[in-house]
């Protein structure tokens, strides 16, 4: 049996028996077989990525033996999954991928995960849609670039691509890994621009019981202009965690609650989920392992889209709020098989989803529900001697929506075989990728090949040189095709004709290890990256209607907008140790990006006057044909003190100003008259840009008991992060850990 430091089994490590030149993995158990010649000894050299390798004399006489790998416990050597969907040191992955620990997650009080990707470097999040090194902008949630994955299953709204943070099993991450770039053949059409894959951790030898009670309060706001309300407004929530195998059988089961009163007028939310997470291992069978994952939220809540005005700008644009009634299922069947070198994998999902939507206005019923189901086969071979992956697979998705909001129902059909090699030659490591992408929209099809390809080479022993090419394809949402809304003087229209997206990504880039003494270490990690789209899909503002009432008709729709390109910069540091008495954790980034319209004066849409739009003409600053909704500049960084039992954390996160956005926020549509009042005013606000600081201090009481005190956004900056949308002021929180092993 082979098992890490902490007695747990180690799934699919290599054991090389040199007299013969062969060898074999260990089961879903730890287990292996293997024969041993009856007249002599020999040589095993076992090994698992992210532990030191170990080499082992067996005699004839040997019967049963227990291994036990020690970690590397180095940065460099941190154990990724998702850049080729198997176990692989991070040093040698071939396309720039951060790692968020649960550390992070647990001590900044998190009650929703989009709070935490906005601490990642090169990553902002606006309306709930990652963004990720400029390669997308503001998309009035419909559409996105980057898939978002819970263990390897697309967690994203089948309808518009919106990603439900608050339905994230905060409580159980293990760690969340974010791929930077076009990663389509191996997760499909919305990875254009990158992946997020959040991994959920499994039961260990001991049962695992946890407990996390949160209470915080909003400060006044930063304007005494502003405020709305002299009531205090709260947030509370709780959740309950336990883990633990019984005999074949691991379970995970959580419940998460939370109410949050909002520092909006008329905004608030109240939520409760639950989750569980379970896997057997058969008797008989061995290396076979099913299960069945699940979880169900309700959610009461309200909010609105865009202010009544600057001075307003904690209220509602004519008092108009959405209130929402949300059902969210999900069930997860898997099934996993390991041979000696193969393991097969099998995951499917059922997901449905009810948003019950009201906004006032009872002409307009804004309902929308859709049902999605997901299958993937896929099997990676491990390459003799430990010489790579070949992981292969297919799969497939049907999605039926039913929404008065998308005019209708509407049915997508997804279909898409891959294969990719991770192959290794001493110290160069290669990656070659291939997918077919099929999808059907209403009987209406699209498909395209697309390929990946990038290599790493280790020059010593902590500095690796890595470059990658990847392309991308995305089919347009139901949502940026369908969608007809309206909220105040701002509307929403449809675009059928709507067509994919297509593009590629490379990169050129530096990892380099670095050690301090013999307990800390870290690496800084250098990428040059250059990202091509055609056909970028953003929304627009003009007149598509001609109707009675002219304001009836202007407003925002979806449209192809030419060929884009967006370059730049990513400098990420991360560090973990001990430096003499004190715990050292940091995680360090500073992204530069030039994201550009390289023809500025293509003509992508005529409206019903057939006034023609390009990016010249709907942009408010022209003067380096930047595009609409990105930062220039992102400067980010957490550090994480410990001290005995004392903790303290900082995180800032600065962007430098928005340069471009739609000319309509900007200027009037009509004499006087515009679609979000004042939006200029606060443009106007920070011209330099916005800095957010958090600081945490913790205090363990024992092994069991864990007091936190965290202050989010110490200064009380006001922040608009898009047109019409002021983001939270102040907020002190509490935060109580009790956990039982």
């Amino acid at each position: 049996m082979v098992k890490d430091e902490k007695g747990e089994p180690l799934i699919g490590a290599t054991i090389y028996m040199k007299h013969t030149n062969t060898g074999t993995t260990t089961d879903v158990r730890g287990l292996f077989k293997i024969s041993i010649p009856k007249n002599d000894s020999f040589i095993v050299e076992v090994s698992y990525v992210g532990f030191e390798n170990i080499i082992l004399k067996l005699s004839p006489q040997t019967q049963y033996i227990e291994i036990q790998l020690k970690s590397s416990g180095k940065e460099l050597n941190q154990v990724v999954v998702s850049a080729g969907r198997f176990q692989q040191e991070i040093k040698r992955v071939t396309v720039s991928t951060d790692i968020i620990k649960p550390y992070l997650i647990q001590n900044k009080g998190t009650v929703n995960m989009e709070g935490i990707m906005n601490q990642l470097p090169g990553v902002n999040v606006i309306d709930g849609q990652v963004n990720i090194r400029g390669g997308s902008g503001w998309s009035y949630g419909a559409g996105s670039r980057v898939t978002v994955m819970v263990d390897d299953l697309v967690f994203q709204s089948a309808d518009n691509g919106s990603v439900q943070w608050k339905f994230l099993p905060t409580e159980n991450i293990e760690q969340m890994e974010v791929i930077k770039g076009a990663s389509s053949v191996l997760y499909g059409s919305s990875a254009l621009n990158g992946v997020v894959n959040i991994r959920t951790g499994n039961p260990k030898e001991k049962p695992e019981t946890k407990f996390n009670l949160i209470s915080g309060v909003y400060d006044r706001l930063p304007r005494d202009s502003s405020r709305w309300s002299n009531n205090t407004r709260l947030m509370n929530g709780f959740s309950a965690f336990h883990s633990q195998r019984f005999r074949l059988i691991d379970a995970v089961v959580a419940v998460n609650y939370l109410k949050d009163d909002g520092y909006r007028l008329g905004e608030d939310d109240e939520r409760l989920r639950l989750s569980f997470k379970t896997s057997h291992r058969h008797k008989k069978v061995a290396g076979l392992r099913y299960g069945m994952n699940g979880s169900v939220m309700t959610q009461n809540s309200s909010s609105f889209l865009i202010w009544e005005s600057f001075t307003l700008g904690y209220t509602a644009q004519d008092s108009i709020k959405t209130q929402t009634k949300a059902r969210l299922i999900t069930l997860d069947p898997h099934l996993d098989f390991y041979t000696s070198r193969i393991h097969h994998k099998i995951r499917m999902r059922y997901n449905h989803t009810r948003n019950e939507i009201s906004n006032g206005d009872t002409s307009s019923n804004q309902d929308n529900e859709f049902d999605m189901y997901l299958a993937e086969y896929q099997n990676q071979i491990s390459l003799f001697k430990n010489r790579g992956t070949i992981s292969s697979g297919i799969m497939g998705s049907f999605t039926s929506s039913n929404s008065p909001l998308y005019q209708g129902v509407h049915q997508i059909k997804n279909f898409a075989p891959y294969v990719q090699a991770d192959l290794r030659f001493q110290k160069l490591s290669l990656s070659l990728g291939y997918r077919f992408e099929y999808f059907e929209l209403d009987g209406k099809s699209e498909q395209a090949s697309i390929i990946r390809t990038g290599l790493n080479y280790e020059l010593t022993k902590a500095t690796f040189l890595r470059a990658s090419f990847g392309q991308g394809f995305r089919f347009p949402s139901i949502a940026e095709r369908f969608i007809t809304t309206s909220v105040g003087l701002l509307n929403v229209f449809a675009n059928p004709e709507l067509s994919a997206e297509k593009g590629w990504s490379s990169e050129l880039a530096i990892k380099q290890g670095f050690k301090l003494g013999n307990q800390f270490s870290g690496f800084v990690d250098v990428a040059a990256f250059w990202t091509q789209y055609q056909n970028m899909i953003e929304f627009n503002f003009g007149l598509w209607k001609i109707l009675p009432n002219v304001f009836d008709g202007i407003g925002f729709k979806a449209v192809n907008v030419g060929e884009t390109r967006i370059t730049g910069l990513d400098f990420v540091v991360g560090t973990d140790g001990k430096i003499g008495a004190f715990t050292i954790r940091s995680l360090i980034g500073y992204t530069y990006t030039k994201p550009v319209s390289l023809d500025p004066d293509f003509i992508f849409a005529r409206d019903s006057f057939a006034a023609t739009y390009s990016h010249k003409t709907t942009s408010e600053d022209t003067t380096n044909n930047l595009l609409k909704y990105r930062y220039t500049h992102l400067f980010k960084y957490d550090i994480e003190v410990g001290y005995k039992k004392w903790m303290f954390g900082i995180s800032q996160r600065y962007n430098s100003y928005m340069t471009n956005v739609d000319g309509a926020f900007v200027k009037p549509i009509v004499l006087n008259i515009y679609i979000v009042p004042e939006v200029e005013r606060g443009r106007a606000m920070n011209p330099n840009g916005d800095l957010i600081t958090d600081i945490r201090v913790g205090y363990k009481l024992n092994t069991k008991l864990n007091f936190q005190f965290l202050v989010n956004n110490i200064t009380n900056h006001e922040q608009m992060t898009r047109p019409g949308d002021l983001r939270p002021p102040r907020m002190f929180l509490f935060q109580v850990q009790y956990a039982l092993q």
